[in-house]
């Protein structure tokens, strides 16, 4: 039964293989098809043993898959011949009459199954180990190692433990019945390793991870020579504080989306203080890329994306300000793995006063301390300082990192439960509470910096965004709009009316360092008022603004790309059922949108849902509250409406517009052939009938006598129901021009309605709309929307 097992498994293994090497040379697909022919040669000559052998094939078969998925981004045929005769050579170990040897191989199993699992796991969530993922796990300590495992842990990751695991086990218990003594197959296997690993490109997955590791190393150490220089050199720039004395403090926060505070629109009251203190609020503020890292290196130098300069030799933000004469000081909550962990801490180390919090720094630390503990922190610093001299102080939070929920352990909850209506039952309550818990910081570091004698101003803004419905966090391989976006937040003690007039311009981070030189009135031969958002001779707009290290124009990303493609067109949204998916619309520049309704007999209310299935179980009523009159239109497109629930529909929508004044601005869209519906008509609400989509096909095959009495009985019904309007989808546009509109459109004067399946985020929507004809004779014209709520 093993043996057939295995020759199963073996078929099934040499399929794959044959797949993987044929592109391979002569020669490689030689020594690849021995390497094979080796295991069934071994199940014929050790029958006894094909248990294991099977056992051996199947993790011979992991660690081959793993090593392709994790570090293979071209085909390495002799890395995968040296792991299949790997595995082999252990199966021969694992039967040999010496314990030693034998011990030898456990220990060698037991490596490469945990190895092939983690390499999996990682592969699966992180994909290849590219150039980005090496940076990051070099920047990541073990305890953020380990939060990422925990983030990550699922259904699926557990199975694919416990298998591998249970594998391992079969392997290393499984009973030996017999000694293999098998010298020569030993020696064979290795001399076919030994060959295999001088074909081209064998492991260069692991080489090419060792230069990223060795380039990470290497740019950390120069940057260490470039803050020594700065302590003994001097530099060519001038840099000059025309204030007395000042403290500014800067908050650095993590990961912190601007989607997901209340002052920027979030409907969850994540930031109730930020909303009332009304700071200065930049609108439309992005990170200059995804990863920690790759953003301050750029923020806290002179070099930014638009003047490409080299940031290793960038004068620094803190070394301009010291030179200035301010006293600097960093206080920091981000975990440090050694004095020169990453690109941040070397900074951090050029200010004159530089305070990590988590103690065990370099080590895994799980007593980490809340960020609240920074601003105690920074009481305690207060209080030794000559406050009547230039201050700038720097903390730097933990603030949104994964994992969410650690971010506020033994934090009591402040946020009610959120509604499936409004974010599609997608939000992180732990995320939220991590923004609504960064609010509570900033209100204390506020309250304490304010009351000092010389306070001028605080400064709140996020290195990077995070992508938290889609759970993607902030991965540049899968990089989203959200990733960048981020808030930017400024508290004066004076007015500054120039940064307030700009509030509304696009920012990127990597401007701060003209930012915070304007803002401290440091006058300096590197400042460039053009990039300071302080200035009136700002000159950063949507056109020239870029993110992920100048690869990405703002002006492409999807949002943009709506707002470009609404402007001046009265297109309507799709499908808005929920809250968020509104939220969006509006953020995006639609000042229509399409809502469908379901009479629900039940709580017998209109509810927001395409079907049954797709009900957010928020009623209409509600759903107006929320809207409360943003949109200048909007089509309600009722799917069940009939004589049996019109009364029920005429009272609902009757009261509705007592409270919100709907009527004038509300299409009311019904499949209905009843002419009861006459009666909403009477009243005054706009009503237009839904021509069925299928239409065309049904009508394929007919004659131009039949459509002419389609047409007639048409008439007659839009007649009878009072219709104002006639809608249908883009597609049967030609059939309406041809047999409808001198028919039944222009003798009922009716308005024209239509739905497309374009993109509001199109590049070409304008071309694609005149195509479709969509441009002409509608009143309102239905594109899909950009918004991660749709249900």
């Amino acid at each position: 039964m093993a043996r057939l097992l295995f020759l199963l498994l073996f078929t099934t293994f040499l399929a794959m293989g044959f797949r993987y090497f044929e592109s391979a040379t002569l020669f490689e697909q030689g020594l690849a098809l021995s390497s094979s022919l080796l295991w069934l040669i071994f199940a014929f000559i050790y029958p006894e043993a094909s248990k294991r052998l099977c056992i051996s094939l199947l993790l011979s078969t992991l660690s081959l898959y793993s090593y392709k998925e994790l570090l293979t981004s071209a085909p390495e045929y002799g890395s995968l011949i040296v792991i299949s005769n790997t595995w082999l050579l252990l199966f021969l170990m694992s039967h040999s009459r010496y314990q030693v040897v034998r011990l030898i191989s456990q220990l060698f199993a037991i490596t490469l199954t945990l190895l092939a699992t983690t390499m999996l796991l990682t592969a699966l969530y992180y994909g290849s180990m590219d150039k980005e993922l090496v940076f990051a796990l070099l920047q990541t300590n073990t305890q953020e190692a380990w939060e990422y495992v925990g983030f990550l842990a699922d259904s699926e990751a557990t199975g694919i433990i416990v298998l591998c695991l249970s594998l391992l086990g079969l392997w290393l218990f499984s009973p030996r019945t017999t000694h293999i003594s098998a010298s020569l197959f030993a020696l064979l296997l290795i001399a076919m390793s030994a060959i295999a690993t001088t074909l081209p490109a064998s492991f260069t997955g692991i080489n090419d991870s060792l230069a990223h590791a060795k380039q990470y190393h290497f740019e950390l150490a120069k940057l260490h020579e470039v803050i020594n220089k700065r302590d003994s050199s001097n530099y060519q720039y001038s840099a000059t504080a025309t204030s007395d004395a000042s403290l500014h403090l800067l908050v650095i926060g993590e990961s912190l989306s601007r989607f997901h505070m209340s002052s920027y629109g979030y409907r969850r009251n994540t930031t109730p203080w930020i909303t009332e203190s009304k700071p200065i609020q930049i609108e439309h503020a992005y990170s200059s890329h995804t990863h920690t890292m790759e953003v301050l290196t750029l923020a806290l130098t002179q070099s930014n994306q638009y003047n490409q300069l080299d940031y290793f030799q960038s004068a620094s933000l803190i070394d301009v300000l010291n030179q200035a004469g301010f006293q600097t000081a960093w206080i920091s909550n981000q975990i440090s793995a050694g004095e020169w962990d990453n690109h941040t801490s070397a900074l951090a180390y050029e200010s004159d006063y530089v305070r990590f919090i988590n103690t065990n720094v370099g080590k895994s630390d799980f007593t980490r301390k809340p960020d609240m503990a920074l601003v105690s922190e920074l009481e305690s610093y207060l209080s030794t300082q000559d406050l009547n001299q230039n201050h700038f102080i720097v903390l730097h939070m933990m603030g949104s990192h994964i994992a969410y929920c650690d971010r506020i352990k033994g934090v009591p909850n402040s946020l009610s439960p959120a509604s499936n209506y409004l974010y599609s039952s997608k939000q992180n309550d732990c995320y939220d509470e991590t923004v609504a818990y960064a609010d509570k910081v900033l209100e204390k570091a506020f309250n304490l910096v304010s009351k000092t004698p010389h306070f001028s101003s605080m400064t709140f803004f996020s290195d990077h965004g995070e992508e938290v419905f889609e759970k993607l966090g902030h991965d540049a391989r899968r990089f989203k709009e959200t990733m960048a976006e981020i808030p930017f937040l400024v508290w004066t003690a004076s007015e500054h009316a120039e940064l307030k007039s700009n509030q509304d311009r696009v920012f990127t981070n990597d401007l701060l360092f003209e930012y915070v030189l304007g803002l401290t009135q440091v006058e300096s031969s590197l400042r460039e008022d053009a990039f300071d958002l302080g200035s009136a001779d700002y000159e950063l707009d949507e056109h020239s603004a870029k993110t992920m290290h100048a690869t990405v124009a703002i002006q492409s990303l999807p949002l943009y790309q709506a707002q470009t493609a609404l402007a001046d067109k009265n297109l309507m949204a799709h499908r808005v059922n929920t809250v968020g998916a509104m939220d969006d619309a509006k953020h995006q520049g639609f000042k229509q949108i399409e809502v469908d309704l379901i009479f629900d007999e039940k709580s017998g209310k209109l509810m927001l849902g395409h079907g049954q299935k797709t009900l957010s179980g928020q009623s209409l009523e509600e759903y107006l509250a929320f809207e409360n009159g943003q949109f200048e239109a909007l089509w309600f497109d009722v799917k069940n409406l009939d004589q049996n629930n019109l009364e029920d529909v005429v009272e609902q929508l009757e009261t509705l517009d007592s409270r919100y004044q709907i009527k004038p601005r509300t299409l009311v869209e019904t499949s209905s052939t009843s002419l009861q519906i006459a009666k909403l008509s009477s009243l005054g609400w706009k009503m237009s009938y839904y021509l069925p989509t299928q239409l065309s096909q049904q009508l394929q095959q007919a004659n131009e006598a039949e459509i002419t009495d389609y047409a007639k009985g048409l008439f007659l019904q839009l007649k009878g129901q009072k219709m104002r309007s006639l809608s249908f989808d883009i597609s049967l546009l030609s059939f309406v021009e041809e047999s409808l509109k001198k028919a039944v459109v222009e003798p009922l004067e009716l308005e024209m309605n239509t739905w497309t399946s374009f993109k509001a985020s199109d590049l070409d929507l304008e071309a694609k709309l005149v195509r479709a004809g969509a441009n002409k004779d509608f009143k309102h014209v239905i594109v899909i929307h950009n918004t991660r709520f749709r249900l």
